[in-house]
């Protein structure tokens, strides 16, 4: 397990790169923490170090798709309530591409799906965010 500790979001934009360095291009990274953790917050700053300053939360949409080098999927799966919910956002579709990153908010909701997922665990303990990334 590899561990960040970031006391500010200025600290956090400074380890993204040591954090994308961890990563590996074609895996499904499932962020996994309580609401207002930073799970976007920290998607967002790993896009920022590959040049994309554009993010907004894929609450809503669920999907999100960044053009950057490497490019970005990123999900939300949060509002979702079944698995039939699930099986309409066709994830083969996106997860058959190896070139990308994919992050998942609430990867809960792929457990049953078969789907090698890597943990990223966010968690807060007063103004610090410890991240873990679990091999």
């Amino acid at each position: 397990m590899t561990t960040w500790t970031i006391n500010s979001l200025e600290e956090l934009h400074e380890k993204s790169g040591e954090i994308l360095a961890a990563l590996s291009v074609g895996k499904i990274y499932g962020i996994t923490g309580n609401l207002g953790a930073g799970k976007t917050t920290l998607v967002s700053a790993l896009l920022k170090t590959l040049g994309y300053h554009d993010v907004s939360s894929p609450t809503f949409s669920l999907v999100q798709y960044y053009d950057s080098k490497p490019a970005v999927y990123h999900m939300d799966l949060y509002r979702l309530d079944d698995e039939q919910a699930v099986d309409r956002l066709d994830l083969e579709y996106y997860f058959s591409k190896d070139n990308c990153y994919f992050f998942v908010e609430w990867p809960d909701k792929l457990k049953n799906l078969g789907y090698d997922i890597q943990d990223i665990c966010i968690k807060k303990i007063k103004n610090q965010r410890i991240i873990e990334l679990k091999k």
